[in-house]
C-alpha cells in the first residue's frame, strides 16, 4: 500500500515537474522533482527513479548548472548500468554529452555522445537519436569538422521530422540542423545542401519555440546567426538582443552565454578557406 502511494506521488510529481520546466519556473519545478524523487527513493521502482533523476538533471541543465546536471545523468547512467536498463544507458550517456557541450568540454561531449549513438542502435527511439545527432553536429561544428557537422545536424534533421514537439528536452537536437546550417553559411558561404538544412531546420525550430518557452532564446539566437549569415547585421543584432533578454528572463544561463558570445563576434568576418561539405 505504501509503496503504490509513494509511486502515485512520483507520477503525479514527475508530471508537474515538467510542466513547470516546460514553464522554465525552475524553482518550483526542482522543489517537486525533489520530493517526488526522495519518495520514489524509498521504493524499489528504478524504473521511476530514473526518470526522476533524468528530470532533476534537465531541471539543472537547462539552468546552466553542468556541474549539478552531470551528477544527476550520472546516477542516471548508475541506474541503468545496475538495473541493465538500456535506454537509461543512452539518456545518460547523452545527457551528460550536453552537459559537458554547455561547459565547453568538447571532447568529454564527443565521447559520450558517440557511446550514446552506439548504445542506442536498434531502439527505435527517434527522440535520443536527434539529441544525440545534434550533440555531435554542435561538438564538430565548434572544432571546426565542417564535413561531420554538416552530416550529423542532417541526421539530426531526418530524425526531428520526425517528431511532434511534444518534448521540452529535444532542444539540442531541433536546434541544431538551423544552428549548424546557419554557422556553416557564414563561414563558408551558400551551398544547396545548407539551404535546404536551413529552411526546413528554421520552421522546425520555430514551431518548437511556439510549444516550449524553453527553446525561444535559441530560435532568436539562431535566427540572428542566420541574418549574419546574409549580411544583415542590424536584424542580427537585434535577435541577438532578443535572446539575451529572453535567457535572462527565463534563467537559462547558457543561453545568456551563447547570445553574449554572438555579440562579441557579430563584426568579424569568417576567415579561412572554405570547408568542403558533403
Amino acid at each position: 500500500h505504501a509503496q503504490g502511494e509513494y509511486r502515485s506521488q512520483t507520477l503525479l510529481g514527475c508530471a508537474a515537474g515538467t510542466l513547470h520546466m516546460t514553464r522554465c519556473d525552475w524553482q518550483k519545478a526542482d522543489a517537486v522533482l525533489s520530493s517526488c524523487y526522495a519518495a520514489i527513493a524509498q521504493t524499489d521502482d528504478r524504473q521511476m527513479l530514473g526518470v526522476a533523476q533524468c528530470l532533476l538533471g534537465l531541471c539543472h541543465l537547462f539552468q546552466g548548472d553542468t556541474s549539478q546536471a552531470h551528477e544527476w545523468f550520472d546516477r542516471v547512467s548508475d541506474t541503468g548500468k545496475d538495473q541493465n536498463h538500456h535506454v537509461f544507458k543512452v539518456w545518460g550517456a547523452y545527457a551528460k554529452a550536453e552537459a559537458h557541450l554547455y561547459a565547453g568540454k568538447l571532447d568529454d561531449a564527443k565521447q559520450l555522445a558517440l557511446k550514446a549513438r552506439a548504445l542506442s542502435k536498434g531502439l527505435g527511439d527517434h527522440q535520443s537519436a536527434c539529441i544525440i545527432e545534434g550533440v555531435l553536429a554542435q561538438v564538430y561544428l565548434a572544432n571546426g569538422d565542417a564535413r561531420n557537422a554538416y552530416k550529423h545536424a542532417r541526421n539530426a534533421a531526418r530524425f526531428a521530422a520526425k517528431l511532434p514537439p511534444t518534448n521540452f528536452s529535444t532542444l539540442e537536437g531541433i536546434a541544431a540542423p538551423a544552428q549548424v546550417g546557419a554557422e556553416l553559411l557564414r563561414r563558408n558561404g551558400a551551398d544547396p545542401g545548407l539551404d535546404t538544412l536551413i529552411k526546413s531546420g528554421r520552421k522546425a525550430l520555430k514551431s518548437y519555440a511556439n510549444v516550449f518557452k524553453i527553446a525561444q532564446p535559441r530560435h532568436h539566437y539562431v535566427e540572428a546567426l542566420y541574418a549574419q549569415a546574409r549580411g544583415d547585421l542590424n536584424s542580427a543584432t537585434r535577435q541577438i538582443q532578443k535572446a539575451r533578454s529572453a535567457s535572462i528572463e527565463l534563467g537559462m544561463r547558457y543561453e545568456q552565454k551563447l547570445a553574449v558570445s554572438a555579440l562579441n563576434a557579430i563584426q568579424e568576418k569568417p576567415d579561412g578557406a572554405p570547408a568542403e561539405l558533403h
